[in-house]
């Protein structure tokens, strides 16, 4: 949570303003996390990890597509000055995406993370950011061994 804040301040001074939203809405994420498991409830269920399914590929398309739209119509009307915005919209809209469904515990969320992670790398060394830059070129790693392991546990569980 404390890593939340300090790079939605990062962000917000180099100018990457649609991560430093991103950031909140982590924070927020953590915080309800948080919240949740800290409860005294003792029928907790953990959701089982699944492939997306069919019925919500499209849904979750589409719904990305409506939101990159809206949001970079909306972000380049405010933030004029911001860094790469084309690119900076689209993976604050994809990370919210794979979030989404990484919370839903659909393996494929996965492969969103990863290419994020991919895109993200050179647009933080772009943005003369590369202890950033190379932050996210963990991250790619981490996020293949969450997909490797997230395969592991659909393969055991069938």
């Amino acid at each position: 949570m404390i890593a939340s804040v300090l790079y939605g301040w990062v962000f917000y001074q180099n100018r990457f303003y649609s991560e430093s939203f991103l950031q909140i809405a982590f924070f927020i994420f953590q915080s309800y996390g948080w919240w949740y498991w800290l409860k005294p409830i003792t029928d907790k269920k953990e959701i089982p990890i699944q492939k997306t399914p069919r019925s919500s590929i499209v849904w979750v398309a589409l719904t990305f597509i409506f939101g990159y739209i809206l949001w970079y119509k909306i972000y380049t009307n405010i933030y004029l000055d911001a860094r790469y915005p084309l690119i900076d919209v689209f993976l604050t809209v994809l990370s919210l995406t794979a979030l989404f469904m990484q919370a839903k515990r659909w393996y494929e969320s996965w492969y969103l993370w990863i290419l994020a992670d991919i895109i993200y790398v050179p647009m933080f060394f772009l943005g003369d950011q590369p202890i950033t830059a190379a932050l996210y070129l963990v991250f790619i790693f981490l996020a293949i061994f969450g997909l490797l392991e997230w395969k592991k546990a659909i393969k055991k569980a069938s």
